[in-house]
């Protein structure tokens, strides 16, 4: 009986550990496809989603405001230019996930469904 016991712990534990470890792993820009699309507005703009987003999470490293300057000539901090490079944004935010490096704030996957509805809408201002 004790062994069972001991055997029944080390499964729990074995469990547990493999739940974290999931938990841990599922938590990056993957996860877009389980945002649930009814909470993604259906009307997305620059002016009332798109650019707060861009200051938020963007602005700090790609804008000519930043400490840095512009890094890698990305600028997003007018409608024109989050446009023009968003395709930069797109590849390595939902592509390659090497935007932002280390341990700035990432785009949430709610936030990278808003993106992706305001280029399916063709990018209103």
């Amino acid at each position: 009986m004790d062994r069972s016991r001991g055997a029944r712990a080390a499964t729990m534990l074995s469990c547990a550990a493999a739940f974290v470890a999931l938990a841990a792993t599922s938590c990056g820009g993957e996860a877009i496809d389980v945002v649930d699309p009814a909470t993604i507005p259906q009307n997305v703009t620059y002016t009332e989603h798109i650019a707060p987003m861009m200051s938020f999470y963007c602005e700090a490293c790609h804008s000519p405001d930043a400490q840095t300057g512009v890094v890698e000539g990305k600028d997003y901090s007018t409608y024109e230019k989050t446009r023009r490079n968003f395709d930069d944004l797109e590849e390595s935010v939902f592509e390659k996930g090497d935007m932002p490096p280390g341990a700035a704030r990432r785009i949430p996957p709610r936030e990278q469904a808003i993106l992706r509805r305001w280029k399916a809408l063709g990018f209103p201002q």
